[in-house]
């Protein structure tokens, strides 16, 4: 994709050519996007059977999680060669809070963000609350229609023939075709020079099981201090004023209010209530409480994770999103992980998450970092100004 930029007196407008057609490297491999009937049992056992990770372990989502992002008409493109599967990409459409300015026009997305996308108080209101009668909603003009592509897979036999960059094209065609010019993507080794590190951390929630699958956990025990270890054996406890609630699609002007608090604006997501119904039911979406005031939202995303040193597999659980009061909110996702009778927690150290906060559930930080790229965004993100889905 071709990408003409014009800045402005801050050097943050971005605008986009028309995309060059299209060329595959093979007569016979065609690419089907956003297919009403596709075979989500084909693409599930696709992914299951070659999506190796760093590590050597095959990571894949649950069906169920496949069916609601088609469902939802979420986008994602399948490479064939003839009529055998070799490949597939995944980007789920999100709208996301900025503090640049990125050039924009109607597109088929814009019911993600039109109308009810940000709180406006009334100040004539006589206690300035966030109730039905003094509060309107309006468009904000920095929210953008971002693209979080995940799960791009090749078949290991096809890998050296630059199949994944035609995948890779095909999402930028289809941004370009329905005006979204921007992405990012969660990697294990940056591809670009626009990316930021991230730290990852995971936190064993079953100390029978966790350390039977993954050359991570092996020496769990010996990492922590035997008062450190049976703090772990314990379930974390909340005061009776703290309370966790499975998000609801009518908890999207709650969660609104959150971010406005919580986060910096400069990389949040930022949803109405279609976005934030359809992020509701592709991931388990969790609100915190503090008596009567929502304080925090998270989010866990599942995958099967199968383990080649025992040939042994298991649901890992990712905290994709935690913003929030901290370390309440990520004390809660803990407590939620331990209800849910979880294995082990991901983590990741970006927005309102630090290093404090995770040594504070007794987390371990991972060997390897995480990258995360941004397509057509200029500006500086550290890992405190993300505060999105890291799928």
């Amino acid at each position: 994709m071709f990408i003409v930029q014009h800045a402005d007196n801050n050097n943050n407008i971005i605008s986009y050519a028309k995309p060059t057609a299209l060329q595959l490297p093979y007569k016979n491999i065609s690419i089907t996007r956003n297919n009403i009937d596709v075979d989500i049992e084909q693409v599930y056992n696709f992914i299951k059977n070659n999506n190796t990770i760093p590590a050597g372990n095959t990571l894949y989502w649950p069906k169920n999680i496949i069916e609601q992002v088609v469902n939802l008409k979420q986008h994602y493109s399948l490479l064939k060669v003839e009529q055998t599967l070799v490949g597939v990409v995944f980007c789920l459409i999100l709208p996301i809070k900025v503090n640049f300015n990125i050039a924009k026009s109607s597109n088929n997305y814009n019911h993600l963000i039109d109308n009810d996308t940000k709180l406006v108080t009334d100040s004539t209101s006589s206690n300035n609350s966030y109730s039905n009668s003094n509060t309107k909603l309006v468009t904000d003009s920095n929210i953008i229609i971002s693209g979080c592509t995940s799960y791009l897979c090749i078949h290991p036999k096809m890998r050296d023939k630059k199949l994944g960059m035609a995948l890779i094209r095909d999402i930028i065609d289809f941004g370009y075709d329905n005006d979204i010019f921007t992405a990012y993507h969660l990697l294990s080794e940056p591809k670009t020079k626009n990316y930021t590190e991230i730290n990852m951390w995971y936190r064993v929630i079953d100390l029978n099981e966790g350390p039977k699958y993954d050359h991570h956990y092996r020496n769990y025990n010996t990492n922590k201090s035997r008062q450190d270890m049976n703090k772990l054996r314990y379930t974390i406890h909340l005061k009776a004023n703290i309370s966790i609630l499975a998000a609801k699609p009518n908890n999207y002007i709650d969660y609104i209010k959150i971010a406005d608090k919580y986060a910096n604006n400069k990389f949040v997501f930022y949803p109405n209530k279609v976005a934030w119904q359809q992020i509701c039911q592709i991931f388990k979406v969790y609100l915190v409480k503090h008596e009567d005031e929502y304080v925090g939202c998270f989010m866990f995303n599942y995958n099967h994770m199968l383990v080649r040193s025992c040939n042994k597999e298991f649901l890992s659980t990712i905290l994709i999103f935690c913003l929030g009061i901290q370390p309440l909110t990520l004390r809660c996702a803990v407590k939620q992980a331990q209800i849910n009778k979880d294995i082990v927690l991901y983590c990741y150290e970006v927005g309102t998450v630090n290093r404090d906060h995770l040594d504070a559930i007794n987390a371990l930080e991972c060997k390897n970092l995480a990258y995360l790229e941004r397509y057509n965004q200029k500006g500086k993100l550290g890992f405190k100004d993300i505060n999105v889905p890291l799928i």
